[in-house]
């Protein structure tokens, strides 16, 4: 589903390229011939790892300032190969009516968020599928202290499996309900069911 612009794409803001943050690559190849070592054996299912990283408004990204009105943040982050990227956010604390969104460039439309103070002060952002970037914007709409961070950034998620292969899954079951993600019935085989059994990737 489209969503309206966020506040950065009305103003037609893009990060830099070169205040980009690109994370060095890592070995997919070792990480599929992994997964295939315990296929069957009682593992989870993996589909993507974590990578830490330590940053926050106060050390990387752009800030775009609107006379004492507003202002508005950019980070983008680069990490090769994955299909999809998810945010994890620590000590997460807006100024008031401020919002965060988390998206891809190729697809600034389908975006994860609004994000605010009432996710609480260490979650995960929507999974973004379809780029190996995602963009991270705060839009805070009153003047504030640039002292302190509203939040920092402790990783993100690369997911190196596509959604559409279910080489490993147990069942198309499983790869059906990534692509549908938190919607039970957006698959035609399941549009009549009633109830449905959710299933938490980490």
């Amino acid at each position: 589903m489209k969503k309206g612009p966020t506040p950065a794409q009305q103003y037609n803001l893009k990060p830099s390229s070169d205040k980009v943050l690109h994370l060095p690559p890592i070995d997919v190849d070792k990480l599929i011939k992994e997964d295939e070592t315990v296929q069957g054996k009682g593992k989870p299912h993996r589909i993507g790892s974590h990578r830490e990283i330590n940053a926050s408004p106060l050390t990387h990204g752009e800030w775009y300032d609107f006379d004492g009105k507003g202002s508005i943040w950019l980070f983008e982050i680069h990490s090769p190969r994955a299909y999809a990227i998810s945010v994890s956010f620590s000590n997460f604390y807006l100024p008031q009516g401020s919002k965060v969104y988390v998206y891809s460039p190729s697809k600034p439309d389908k975006y994860g968020g609004p994000y605010d103070n009432t996710n609480g002060p260490d979650f995960g952002s929507d999974i973004i599928w379809g780029d190996d970037k995602i963009i991270i914007e705060l839009a805070i709409p009153i003047p504030f202290d640039r002292s302190k961070s509203p939040f920092n950034i402790k990783g993100v998620g690369h997911f190196y499996r596509h959604s559409t292969q279910n080489s490993l899954f147990e069942s198309s079951i499983t790869s059906l309900s990534a692509i549908c993600h938190n919607d039970a019935t957006c698959s035609p085989n399941w549009a009549t069911e009633g109830d449905a059994v959710g299933r938490l990737v980490f």
